[in-house]
């Protein structure tokens, strides 16, 4: 009956039992055929189909949202008998620098753990976010030293500032004040306060923050300045899946 209720819930989502089968990657009859055995198992109608086209009935909506919450709950429940059931549990402990700010590390991650749900998982190029309310928000792009009278805001605690100073400082060539922040979101929050700029890495789509914040890709010269991001392990923590997962982040990157 799982497999039926997801069935079911992607021909709803989808609104079209043509799209579900090709989510499912079955057939749009057998998709059809697996709706109607939940019907009868169930007995009552979840689809009032009207020829090409269907609504759901009210018991059928009503199921529908239940059913979302019993798929979580039974994914969760999976998930935790799996990791009781193994006993050589394999643990994928990732690091990475807390003023990172791109998403494909999120992504990678999400990917991962699709494919493998018994896991425990413990967890580009330069732009500048600044308040959209400063002039140079406008600029298609900027450079480090247009920047230099603006103060620098890292998010780095007390023992990554000088490194991340230094980098920010030597490499990149921002010369102006450095102000700190404790974490991504008090960093914005210093940016839409109008108190300097923060440097991101990703892409151009930033998240939404209304009209706050402006991303501006950062130049030097006539190309955009890249950082170049490494993963790595000890040779001993070689592993199927410590490979697997390195070779999803990099996609991600691409």
């Amino acid at each position: 009956m799982i497999r039926q209720i997801r069935y079911f819930q992607s021909v709803v989502r989808n609104n079209s039992f043509s799209e579900a089968a090709q989510e499912c990657h079955i057939s749009q009859s057998a998709i059809s055929q697996q709706i109607q055995a939940l019907e009868r198992e169930l007995g009552f109608d979840l689809l009032e189909r009207k020829n090409r086209r269907f609504i759901l009935t009210p018991a059928g909506e009503y199921f529908y949202k239940k059913s979302l919450v019993l798929i979580a709950d039974y994914e969760r429940m999976r998930r935790e008998a799996g990791k009781l059931a193994k006993e050589d549990k394999d643990t994928l402990t990732i690091g990475y620098l807390r003023c990172y700010s791109g998403q494909e590390f999120h992504l990678a991650l999400e990917e991962f753990s699709d494919q493998y749900v018994n896991l425990i998982l413990t967890v580009g190029n330069e732009y500048i976010e600044i308040s959209s309310r400063n002039p140079i928000a406008s600029l298609p792009s900027i450079t480090p030293q247009e920047l230099k009278n603006i103060p620098c805001i890292l998010v780095a605690s007390r023992e990554q500032r000088e490194n991340e100073q230094e980098y920010y400082q030597g490499v990149i060539g921002f010369q102006g004040d450095f102000l700190y922040a404790e974490n991504l979101e008090e960093a914005r929050l210093m940016v839409i306060g109008g108190q300097g700029f923060m440097p991101v890495e990703g892409v151009k789509r930033a998240e939404n923050f209304g009209s706050s914040i402006s991303r501006i890709p950062l130049f030097w010269g006539d190309s955009q300045i890249t950082r170049n991001y490494c993963a790595f392990w000890k040779q001993e923590n070689s592993g199927y899946y410590v490979k697997e997962f390195a070779d999803i982040l990099k996609g991600k990157f691409q």
